[in-house]
């Protein structure tokens, strides 16, 4: 497994890390977790290669992933509300 490489500074600062974040990193794409790579890092700038799928992941990324999941989800909970109306 990778060590957790350094990174630049997150290019999104004014957003928090994702709840999800508080137990074991898992990687957003193939669900694999991390048992290495912990929060704290995370936060201190570092990323790291899901040895699964190979995808590269930090924690502004990950906020970004969680960020969409809950936008999705509230849209799709928005339209099936409308629809239900539409049907009455």
């Amino acid at each position: 497994m990778a060590p957790a490489i350094a990174s630049r500074e997150p290019m999104n600062t004014s957003s928090t890390v994702a709840p999800e974040l508080a137990g074991p990193v898992i990687c957003a794409l193939c669900h694999t977790a991390d048992p290495v790579m912990t929060i704290g890092t995370l936060t201190a700038g570092a990323d790291w290669r899901c040895s699964r799928c190979g995808q590269r992941w930090d924690a502004a990324r990950l906020t970004a992933v969680a960020d969409y999941e809950t936008w999705l989800s509230e849209r799709i909970a928005a339209a099936g509300k409308s629809h239900n109306l539409s049907a009455r």
